[in-house]
């Protein structure tokens, strides 16, 4: 089924964003606007500071609340380079079908697909 296919894995910042309540994009966003990194609130949140509170965040001295429970993410794509790299979207399909009919006896699953044409 995967013979001569080009098969690439790759975690997302999602899996980031899931342990640490940080929105990392937004953040980013954030200071380029030039809000400082102590006024953020997921930022705030996640050194387990009041989300719009004033009291200053010493990034230094001050420990992160940690990590919050686990996660795996990853992105497939699988390319025919016969085809000039096409995505073999057949088999994206069946690999997602797959993953649903698991997720079904799962307690949660987060799963994001991504379908690209260059």
């Amino acid at each position: 089924m995967l013979r001569g296919c080009r098969l690439l894995f790759q975690v997302e910042h999602p899996v980031t964003e899931m342990i640490t309540h940080v929105n990392l994009p937004a953040a980013q966003l954030q200071v380029a606007m030039g809000i400082p990194l102590g006024r953020i609130p997921d930022v705030r949140r996640h050194y387990g500071k009041s989300r719009f509170g004033a009291e200053p965040v010493d990034f230094e001295a001050e420990e992160s609340v940690g990590p919050h429970g686990h996660v795996i993410a990853a992105r497939i794509t699988a390319e025919n380079p016969e085809a000039g790299f096409q995505v073999l979207l057949l088999l994206l399909l069946r690999l997602l079908l797959l993953r649903l009919l698991a997720a079904a006896a799962a307690d949660s699953c987060f799963l994001v697909l991504l379908l690209t044409r260059e």
